[in-house]
């Protein structure tokens, strides 16, 4: 067993249940790759802000078809994201430290909390 491996089982060990946050960038992969084929008790999300490209969503998918392990998706509340677009603008987290931290409060930081709860 690698190093990783006992890691992870020590984690899905100690801290069952235990979580993935998945950005779906490359070592989060690594680590996805080893919690599946290890078939550690360890669930996988990912939070899809709505600003993903499709091509990173696919991602997802691909997971799913590789491994044979589910994959939740947490997205923020779609009426908290309207409103904001709506007041604000698409992009309006570009203005400035307060609107990109609602942004992020909307997108991530909610969904995340629902995520671990």
């Amino acid at each position: 067993m690698s190093a990783l491996e006992q890691t992870l089982t020590q984690i899905a060990q100690r801290y069952s249940p235990a979580v993935l946050a998945n950005s779906l960038q490359a070592e989060d992969m690594v680590l996805t790759h080893a919690i599946a084929t290890a078939g550690l008790p360890v669930g996988i999300f990912v939070l899809d802000t709505g600003r993903l490209h499709a091509e990173t969503l696919e991602l997802v998918g691909a997971i799913r078809d590789r491994y044979a392990v589910e994959v939740n998706v947490y997205t923020p509340q779609a009426a908290a994201v309207a409103n904001y677009v709506q007041f604000h603008g698409r992009d309006a987290f570009y203005r400035g430290l307060e609107l990109r931290q609602r942004c992020c409060e909307i997108r991530k930081v909610e969904p995340l909390a629902r995520a671990l709860a």
